[in-house]
């Protein structure tokens, strides 16, 4: 169901599809979901690194830390901190660019801007808008990057052999990983919906959620 983005300020969202109407949930993340998701990161942070060593071995990955993430002149060190940087702006971008292909392959516009969050300071994301979004559809858009980047990035550790190569996919895929918390967090949220919902952005981000009318109607009954 397709709509036309061009709704005002005060009337952004479109009337609902028929048989639905308009839901207005009220999204409180249980505290056990904030434990998990800070679990997930931990894992990717401890379980990375024993990756690489089940994957090289301990002698290779010594070598790769010592190489690597030891510089031991200026030069050294200008050229790690500018491999940290230019690997991370690199990262971002393909996770991003995962997010906008695959919303584009499910026929959805997409939109790119940088977003200012108090944890991770400006960050940038891709909006998808133009049509309705189902539950299945914002989940399979929202997990792309780590269902196709970390398998990419975990190949290409296993064939790497230089120290270089084998410290950037490792690096690339701990990020990802340890990346992964707020589009999980976004799945949760997703999951929360009635069966049935849909989703609706606007290329400036609002969102506005659709039940079916007896869905929405069991909802009003039991608050």
């Amino acid at each position: 169901m397709d709509w036309d983005d061009t709704q005002s300020d005060t009337d952004w969202a479109p009337d609902p599809p028929e048989g639905y109407d308009q839901y207005d949930p009220l999204f409180v993340q249980p505290w056990y979901v904030t434990v998990l998701l800070g679990l997930w990161a931990v894992g990717a942070v401890v379980g990375v690194p024993l990756l690489v060593v089940v994957i090289k071995g301990l002698d290779t990955t010594l070598t790769v830390y010592k190489e690597v993430l030891l510089p031991t002149s200026f030069v050294g060190i200008v050229i790690y901190f500018g491999w940290i940087a230019a690997t991370l702006i690199a990262m971002l971008g393909l996770h991003e660019l995962v997010h906008a292909v695959t919303a584009r392959a499910l026929g959805y516009k997409t939109e790119f801007s940088i977003e200012k969050y108090l944890i991770g300071g400006w960050t940038p994301q891709v909006i998808t808008y133009g049509r309705f979004e189902s539950r299945f559809e914002s989940i399979v858009v929202t997990l792309a990057p780590l269902l196709v980047i970390t398998p990419v990035s975990v190949g290409t550790l296993i064939v790497a052999d230089s120290s270089w190569a084998i410290a950037t996919a490792a690096y690339v895929t701990l990020g990802n990983l340890a990346g992964s918390v707020a589009d999980l967090a976004t799945v949760w949220l997703v999951t929360q919906l009635p069966s049935g919902a849909f989703l609706y952005h606007d290329r400036a981000g609002r969102s506005q959620y659709y039940t079916p009318i007896e869905q929405t109607a069991d909802t009003n009954d039991e608050s």
